[in-house]
């Protein structure tokens, strides 16, 4: 049978800009600079605020008290250079993909649009995630060729969520394909037909990650 494991998390068919909503609830460490007690938002309660000590919130919530000047966004530790560049290293030595946050790419681009005097090494760091994403992107591509080569089994773990996404309408088409090309019948792939319609078929394999 046709079997594809990508990654561990189920991601539905979204858009970029879906997913980057998605990537939103993450959640980073925060300096305010004003004080205000606990408050209760739709999506939970964060505070209290106070002068110069720091906080966990949601990404979105940072981004909008920093487009306010009422805070410095602590920048995650794999957003640092020194650990970018550990994860170039070993993108460079395994054909495995390095484990970096499920929603790298989008916290990484929020962070570098609104929070770009937190950023030590802004150059550095802007380099290094190009270089990861070109990596990566090569990595894919050398997997999706291998459904192009009829091989029945391609494994792509620690994907990102934008990843998933761009390779995932490629994927469902090449399994569509695989299927179509498969000469044994239901009952060799385990299947049995319908007892309405005496239809036979095995559905299409999701791309996932849990």
């Amino acid at each position: 049978s046709v079997m594809a494991t990508a990654t561990e998390h189920p991601l539905l068919a979204l858009t970029a800009s879906e997913i980057e909503f998605l990537a939103e609830d993450e959640v980073v460490t925060i300096t305010p600079n004003f004080a205000l007690e606990r408050q209760r938002f739709l999506a939970g309660r964060y505070g209290p605020f106070r002068p110069s000590v720091p906080t966990r919130v949601p990404l979105w919530l940072a981004v909008t008290l920093k487009k306010r000047g009422k805070c410095k966004i602590k920048i995650p530790e794999w957003l640092e250079a020194d650990a970018l560049n550990r994860a170039l290293e070993e993108e460079r030595r395994s054909e495995m993909f390095s484990a970096l946050p499920f929603h790298y790419r989008e916290m990484a681009s929020l962070l570098l649009n609104y929070a770009l005097d937190d950023i030590p090494n802004l150059h550095r760091v802007r380099t290094l995630l190009e270089d990861l994403e070109n990596i990566r992107q090569a990595k894919t591509r050398k997997g999706l060729l291998k459904w192009e080569g009829h091989i029945p089994a391609v494994k792509l773990n620690n994907l990102s969520s934008m990843e998933i996404a761009q390779v995932r309408p490629f994927a469902v088409q090449a399994l569509g394909k695989f299927h179509e090309l498969d000469p044994r019948d239901g009952s060799e792939r385990g299947e049995h037909p319908s007892e309405e319609n005496g239809e036979t078929g095995e559905p299409l394999r999701r791309i996932r990650r849990r």
